[in-house]
């Protein structure tokens, strides 16, 4: 990699001065010689953070071939290499046992498709780790032998959520942490300036949510939450304009496309063809399309409503709303149209509306929270309309919550792997339903805002 405009009489040593590097949570098996090499001395940084390294000599591992700065070396683990070091368990659910590899920083599951799925960020080892169904979902768990800890499924569950609100008022965002269905008392306030704010995601796979706005000109901005100060800045100091749209093509979601632990942003054109930005940058963009036709274009008479992992693999699939009401879910593979699962539901005039996706019964598999215009819910488990569960206030037969009580979104805000119901009031007032599936559990009063707030996003918090 190169940091410095000097060639020393070799063309090939040179690089453009300024430059910056970000390399973390990697592994490295090469043990013959330099690993990671930084000609000269960066500009702005080289951050080589939170890697795994086979080379036991930390000083060869990472090189600079100058004495010069800006070249951060944090966190980094050496002489190891677990890579022959793997256990087997069923993480998709399929039958079919999968091979686990814990690399000292990231674990990760390969499926008998012969792709790999990021799982966890931990630095637990095989060594230290037990396997088993222990949620009876079908799906392999993970207990840690020191604490016991279980990981359902290998993942991390989130220890508490991010909710951004925007202030009726200026137009000032506000974020809370919840934890155990109550905001605490740490209130982080901020200007988005010109910038629309449309939403968080990870970006970088440490486990804690970042903030994507977009400029009047269209430009794309992605705001890395620092882990150590707890501030919104942008990537490694650099430019943190990924990319930039034209007018009329909009935000149609986050989620992870292609099961790597970080976030993509999906983008929908005004003609109806889609886009992709693999980890929200455009340099990785892939455009997708239905049956994988290229010459496809999805009409616009179907809407992206949510994104969401309805078959349990890890990658998120996208949930479609026809004008006359139909549904279809196409399950991806990365860019690539795997299937779909198509649902005839007549309803032109709107009576249900989807409100949000999330996994209610801890299967693994999302779920749509729908609302009737009277107030009544109904949940379709893993999107199929013969699965339904009718969830009410206390469970009381019959009972439709008030209009006045606009459903926010779905999220797990007491740590328990189901996703609950965070509703705002006209007057500000916040609360949480507690759910597990289609059964009312418990409410929280989460907080209160000045009426007219606007929830931006949810997210869950991972690390930190």
């Amino acid at each position: 990699m190169h940091g410095t405009e000097s060639c020393w009489t070799i063309d090939f040593y040179c690089g453009d001065a300024g430059q910056y590097f970000d390399i973390r949570y990697n592994s490295f098996y090469y043990t013959e010689g330099d690993v990671v090499k930084v000609r000269g001395e960066p500009h702005i940084r080289a951050n080589v953070r939170d890697n795994v390294f086979a080379d036991t000599n930390a000083d060869e591992a990472i090189v600079q071939t100058v004495d010069g700065f800006n070249v951060v070396r944090e966190r980094n683990r050496f002489g190891l290499n677990t890579f022959n070091t793997s256990a087997s368990c069923d993480f998709d659910g399929d039958g079919t046992a999968d091979r686990f590899l814990a690399t000292g920083n990231t674990w990760w599951f390969l499926a008998k498709t012969g792709q790999w799925t990021y799982l966890n960020m931990s630095a637990k080892q095989v060594g230290d780790l037990t396997f088993g169904d222990l949620t009876g979902d079908g799906r392999c768990d993970v207990r840690a032998k020191a604490n016991g800890q279980v990981f359902p499924g290998g993942r991390a569950s989130s220890r508490s959520i991010e909710v951004t609100w925007r202030d009726p008022a200026g137009g000032d965002l506000r974020l809370w942490e919840v934890a155990n269905g109550v905001a605490g008392p740490r209130v982080v306030r901020w200007s988005a300036g010109d910038r629309t704010p449309l939403g968080t995601g990870d970006f970088n796979g440490d486990g804690l949510p970042d903030r994507v706005q977009r400029g009047p000109d269209g430009a794309v901005y992605v705001m890395l939450l620092d882990a150590y100060n707890g501030r919104f800045t942008p990537p490694g100091d650099r430019s943190d304009v990924q990319g930039v749209l034209p007018a009329g093509v909009n935000l149609a979601g986050i989620g992870d496309f292609n099961a790597d632990g970080r976030s993509d942003l999906l983008w929908r054109h005004p003609d109806g063809a889609l886009e992709i930005w693999m980890g929200g940058e455009s340099r990785n963009k892939a455009t997708l399309s239905y049956l994988n036709d290229p010459t496809a274009t999805t009409g616009m008479d179907w809407q992206v409503r949510f994104l969401g992992d309805f078959n349990g693999d890890g990658r998120s699939d996208i949930l479609w709303r026809h004008d006359n009401g139909s549904l279809s879910i196409w399950y991806m593979n990365g860019e690539l149209f795997a299937g779909e699962l198509k649902t005839e539901f007549a309803d032109p005039t709107a009576i249900w509306d989807i409100e949000a996706v999330g996994d209610f019964d801890a299967d693994g598999r999302a779920d749509i929270l729908w609302r009737h215009d009277d107030g009544g819910l109904a949940i379709w488990f893993r999107g199929i309309n013969t699965m339904v569960a009718y969830p009410t206030w206390q469970n009381r037969p019959g009972h439709r919550t008030e209009l006045d009580w606009r459903i926010e979104a779905v999220a797990d805000v007491n740590a328990d792997r189901r996703a609950d119901i965070i509703w705002q009031h006209t007057n500000g007032t916040v609360v949480s339903w507690t759910m597990d599936g289609g059964r009312y559990v418990s409410e929280y009063a989460t907080g209160s805002l000045p009426a007219g707030s606007q929830l931006i996003s949810v997210a869950p918090i991972k690390n930190g």
